[in-house]
């Protein structure tokens, strides 16, 4: 654990926010700043993005290089599929590289967190993000999302939870498949995913959209049935992709563009 991730833990809201302030003055590179305009929410400005996050939230996680930013280039006009979005820290800094003629698609089923997630791309004038409230699944219908008390931790598979068990909620699920033909999209540059245990069942609804898409980047856990990365690779590989492993991440590129 970093020192900022620990002190963020062990400071209160407002002094950790006076602390970050200050460290923002001191450090010459100046790359963010953490204020709180009100009770329930962090404000963070890093570079030309702004972002609210819920006020329990370890802001430690914006002093991170993003696993996309690390394993895939993207630019300008492409087509991005942020599953598991989240409140948007890939979603909005995505949507800055592809610009207004890029698109992102942003995919969240927790209320909570697509409340910020609409916030933040509301916050940075962005008109190139589409925002589909579902969860990612083989199919559409429902399933229970068990929530956790971290907006990064939240599965429908409740072994895949990091974190303790607050309560269990509804949500409307969806393929990949049906999502993305119902946006009309032709092709697809990058699909980052990230659902906590649940990339299995969706890489098994999006075969259709495999076959369009150039690059795939998909964080795997393990629970007690199934390594989900060794499924994951084969899965990939059926498609025609191939693929590497870094820690928990697998990558993928089409082999028609490799």
């Amino acid at each position: 654990m970093s020192f900022r991730s620990w002190i963020s833990r062990k400071l209160p809201p407002f002094l950790y926010s006076l602390a970050a302030v200050l460290f923002w003055f001191i450090n010459p590179r100046r790359e963010t700043v953490f204020l709180i305009p009100r009770k329930d929410s962090w404000y963070v400005k890093k570079g030309d993005m702004e972002f609210f996050l819920p006020i329990w939230e370890r802001t430690s996680e914006f002093s991170k290089k993003r696993p996309w930013q690390k394993f895939c280039k993207i630019k300008e006009g492409q087509i991005v599929v942020d599953a598991g979005a989240g409140i948007g820290l890939d979603t909005v800094s995505m949507a800055k590289v592809v610009g207004g003629k890029g698109r992102v698609i942003a995919i969240e089923p927790h209320p909570i967190s697509l409340k910020y997630l609409r916030k933040n791309v509301e916050c940075n004038n962005l008109d190139n993000v589409k925002i589909v409230e579902k969860g990612l699944w083989r199919r559409r219908g429902t399933a229970e999302l068990f929530v956790a008390d971290r907006f990064t931790a939240h599965s429908m598979i409740k072994e895949e939870i990091s974190g303790k068990v607050k309560r269990k909620i509804i949500i409307r699920t969806d393929s990949l498949d049906n999502i993305l033909s119902e946006s009309g999209m032709k092709k697809v540059d990058l699909i980052k995913m990230d659902i906590e245990g649940a990339e299995i069942e969706a890489l098994k609804g999006s075969k259709n959209i495999l076959r369009i898409t150039e690059k795939v980047l998909i964080e795997t856990h393990h629970d007690y049935r199934v390594d989900t990365a060794e499924e994951v690779v084969r899965l990939l590989r059926l498609e025609g992709f191939r693929t590497r492993r870094k820690g928990a991440y697998v990558f993928g590129r089409a082999q028609k563009h490799a």
